[in-house]
């Protein structure tokens, strides 16, 4: 039940933060849909290359005091760009902001669970 309730806030941050062109570069073209589908993508694309990153960057994460994790976010959230393409992301900048918004989403899950 917890899973779920984090896909939906994930969703709806998404959804929320394209839609309100706070940061301006995001774009979902299916509406509440491509927001479900990006957080599922995102939750599978963090499971599999997200592990394998964490595991090959462990003493590189170690060296920066777990900096290079912020990177890891940045390319994750960009493979899920790529993957999903009713989602658009364009530059860099939002790219980051993004990341960033998406990991204080779920850190601030990961407090209340």
């Amino acid at each position: 039940m917890m899973y779920f309730i984090h896909f939906l806030v994930t969703a709806a941050a998404i959804y929320f933060f394209a839609q309100s062109n706070l940061v301006e570069g995001i774009t979902l073209s299916n509406g509440y849909v491509s927001a479900l589908l990006f957080a599922v993508v995102l939750a599978v694309v963090n499971l599999i290359l997200g592990t394998i990153l964490r595991i090959v960057s462990l003493p590189l994460r170690i060296i920066t005091l777990g900096l290079f994790s912020f990177v890891i976010s940045v390319v994750i959230v960009y493979v899920t760009d790529q993957l999903v393409p009713s989602v658009t992301i364009t530059g860099i900048i939002p790219l980051i902001i993004f990341s960033t918004i998406l990991s204080v989403t779920s850190f601030v899950l990961k407090l209340f669970k």
